[in-house]
């Protein structure tokens, strides 16, 4: 257990050094033009008890951390269409009951990605590019991010052909890093 404890630790505090230096010498992404407080009329937060004509879909681990899972729903009746673009899916994703995430999901390419982008720009005003980032298929090709008082955005095209816009939750990203840095103390507190 103690083993385990330890590396947990060690490779939290290394992501937040590689964190906190690649902000040092990178540019932070932009604030979105729109500061979205929800999507599609559901605010960040929102209980999924307080929803009518949500279709449970599946529970998914988050980045494989042990402690955060989310509940994915989808909207009964759900318009598929963004701009211009037909999309697979969209995924509202709760935490601990409230509503923390957006997935929106479209396949088709390079020329949707670019349609998707336009649409995001329309709305966001123009992200900051991270260009190439992965060359597996687990990661984005191309990614643009945004990230306001209440949202951040990111707009990733995968290379099987899939665009992904993930909206996120400002507020529940500070909470889920307090949630796991409390899980942090107790397991050191435990484990040594």
């Amino acid at each position: 257990m103690r083993g385990i404890v330890k590396i947990f630790l060690i490779g939290f505090v290394s992501a937040i050094i590689i964190v906190g230096c690649s902000n040092v010498f990178d540019a932070p992404a932009p604030a979105p033009k729109d500061d979205l407080d929800g999507f599609r009329g559901i605010k960040w937060g929102t209980g999924i008890e307080e929803l009518n004509g949500m279709i449970y879909n599946e529970t998914r681990d988050d980045s494989n951390l042990e402690h955060i899972k989310y509940d994915l729903y989808k909207k009964k009746n759900e318009k598929l269409v963004l701009g211009l673009v037909k999309l697979d899916e969209i995924n509202y994703w709760f935490w601990q009951g409230r509503l923390g995430k957006v997935t929106i999901e479209a396949s088709g390419g390079e020329s949707v990605y670019n349609f998707l982008k336009d649409v995001c720009f329309e709305k966001f005003g123009q992200g900051k590019h991270k260009g190439k980032t992965g060359s597996d298929k687990a990661r984005p090709q191309y990614t643009y991010q945004w990230v306001g008082k209440n949202i951040h955005i990111s707009l990733s095209y995968y290379k099987w052909g899939e665009t992904i816009i993930w909206l996120n939750s400002q507020e529940m990203i500070t909470e889920q890093y307090d949630y796991l840095r409390k899980k942090v103390k107790e397991g050191a507190e435990k484990g040594f």
